[in-house]
């Protein structure tokens, strides 16, 4: 479930292909609300994850359907994270 879709494309126009990035809820976010305890039962929530040349729409359908709560990163196809 999706908690923070944050963008950080240069090119925010661009929909066809994007690098999504997935990381457990709060964890990267600054000022981003703390997940209750509860809902951090997954052993892969402290690592992040990624697909990249996806749509915004596919991009936001896998985040969506992860059964922990996410921040969803969009950026720029082929563009490194920082």
């Amino acid at each position: 479930m999706i908690q923070n879709l944050i963008d950080k494309r240069d090119r925010p126009g661009r929909w066809r292909t994007v690098r999504a990035v997935l990381e457990p809820a709060g964890q990267g976010a600054v000022g981003a609300e703390l997940v209750p305890a509860y809902l951090l039962a997954c052993d892969i929530q402290t690592a992040s994850i990624e697909r990249e040349a996806i749509s915004v729409a596919e991009a936001v359908r896998w985040a969506s359907a992860q059964p922990w709560p996410v921040d969803l990163y969009l950026h720029d196809d082929g563009a490194e994270t920082a």
